[in-house]
């Protein structure tokens, strides 16, 4: 996969944002609404219903993600949006949010981000 783009941005795009970023993005929208908020097709509409900072990261991650920019640029924000989302989820919901893992996964990433410059 190495050096294969349209597959890395697949997975960033299709994988990682709609079918597990949009869900944290419903569930949160969810339970600041009570659960009345209703979701649009392929989530339109959505970032327009949560708090302005996850709004914001939210349509930056989308500019980026709209033009031909760097895909580790992408994955680190999406993976930021994420953590931010489930973190207030868990919070909410009254569960623990595995930091420790996070932190691996993270450097994990990075450890192979340097493969590729290598």
């Amino acid at each position: 996969m190495r050096g294969d783009l349209l597959t890395a941005r697949v997975l960033v795009v299709y994988e990682l944002r709609h079918l597990i970023l949009l869900r944290f993005v419903t569930w949160r929208i969810g339970l600041a609404s009570g659960w009345t908020a209703r979701r649009g097709f392929f989530g339109r509409g959505l970032p327009a219903q949560i708090s302005e900072p996850l709004g914001e990261a939210w349509r930056t991650s989308e500019r980026f993600l709209s033009t031909s920019g760097d895909m580790w640029e992408a994955l680190r924000l999406t993976i930021a949006l994420f953590r931010e989302l489930a973190t207030g989820i868990a919070i909410d919901l009254g569960f623990g949010f595995a930091a420790l893992l996070d932190e691996k996964m993270a450097a994990y990433l990075c450890s192979i981000q340097d493969l590729s410059r290598a």
